[in-house]
């Protein structure tokens, strides 16, 4: 959450964001840094490897960067082919927190924040810039999610 936030919550309305975070830093987001490294490192890796063996035994330079530049597409397409894992481990951590926080809690707090966003229209615009370009969960995904969880489950 912005540091605009504060002060506008409670500490109890703080209790089931922060335990969303802290279940995703520590236990959901190392299977998103391996998709992550899935679908970026090892493609460059070998990128960097069949550039190196390109020249080191056919001694063809220019091949060679051209192997180099497709390093730069297999960013994007590692990046934007790893974020749906990204979103898919906040979205879970925000189901155990609910579990352990209380789901109509947890939804009356994002509600709250989505109100204040609303009232709040370059607030709003900041945070859907900044949410795409990260690939975090909407505000709007975050509700649906949590009311997709029965009650009990929570």
């Amino acid at each position: 959450m912005p540091a605009r936030m504060m002060g506008k919550l409670t500490p109890d309305e703080w209790r089931p964001l922060i335990g969303s975070s802290i279940l995703y830093q520590k236990r959901l987001r190392r299977s998103a840094d391996l998709r992550q490294a899935l679908y970026i490192v090892l493609p460059t890796f070998l990128a960097l490897l069949s550039s190196g063996i390109i020249v080191g035994i056919l001694k063809i330079n220019w091949a060679s960067l051209i192997v180099l530049l497709l390093i730069i597409p297999v960013f994007v397409v590692g990046n934007r082919r790893s974020r749906p894992y990204l979103k898919k481990a906040m979205l879970e951590a925000d189901t155990k927190a609910s579990a352990l926080t209380g789901k109509e809690s947890f939804l009356e707090v994002l509600r709250k924040i989505d109100i204040m966003r609303q009232g709040d229209a370059e607030m709003s615009k900041a945070d859907e810039r900044s949410r795409r370009r990260l690939a975090l969960p909407s505000l709007v995904e975050r509700v649906d999610n949590l009311q997709g969880i029965p009650s009990n489950a929570a």
